[in-house]
């Protein structure tokens, strides 16, 4: 049974003639982008990128193969723009918690539940993050744009003496993979956000000790 979270979140481009005329000609180019985005995330989760076609894109948005292309030059340009989407709205929040949080020692507990509450409202780009590999690295996106920020909350914890000395890059690898192992288990399984918040934190401080 699919998980409640991935239910489709695309709004259909409405029939032609029928788009609101109250918007401008930049708005409505925002919402078709924002459209498209959103289908190609959802259909990146139900397919993998392996199976992703544009016409599995424009088919779930409702909008012609013309309208995908007035936005995105190629299939593998829409796919980027998921991955930046999923850098802003679920990794970003992330890294505001880190920013507003003093203390490395808040800053763990902070950044889990910032993330898992941006998880939690953006499941298709989380899981298509996770599906869509690095070409450079052997991980996927999500891990990528995790690693370096965690790596930054690993250095100041060891600084301030919350992890061991010994801890080392690859240490910052584990916690972005423990990162989006949660992240999937919220997804796919669901649970209590509080709770997962918790354990995530609770599992990479013992990660870096």
């Amino acid at each position: 049974m699919t998980s409640p979270l991935l239910k489709s979140r695309v709004e259909l481009a409405p029939p032609r003639g029928r788009y609101d005329r109250t918007l401008d000609e930049a708005a409505r180019d925002h919402a078709q982008t924002a459209r498209v985005i959103q289908a190609t995330a959802e259909q990146l989760a139900a397919r993998g990128p392996a199976e992703l076609t544009v016409e599995h894109v424009i088919i779930h948005a409702g909008i012609s193969r013309a309208t995908f292309y007035q936005h995105f030059s190629d299939l593998d340009a829409a796919v980027a723009s998921v991955v930046d989407a999923l850098e802003e709205k679920v990794v970003g929040g992330c890294a505001s918690a880190l920013r507003q949080e003093p203390a490395p020692r808040g800053q763990l507990q902070a950044m889990a539940t910032a993330f898992l509450v941006e998880v939690e409202n953006h499941p298709h780009l989380t899981l298509a993050g996770a599906l869509v590999l690095d070409p450079q690295r052997a991980e996927s996106a999500l891990r990528r744009l995790l690693r370096p920020l965690l790596q930054r909350w690993l250095d100041d914890a060891r600084r301030a003496g919350l992890a061991a000395p010994t801890a080392t890059p690859l240490v910052g690898g584990w916690l972005a993979a423990l990162f989006e192992v949660t992240a999937l288990d919220l997804v796919l399984r669901g649970g209590a956000l509080g709770e997962l918040a918790e354990r995530l934190a609770r599992g990479a401080s013992g990660l870096v000790r």
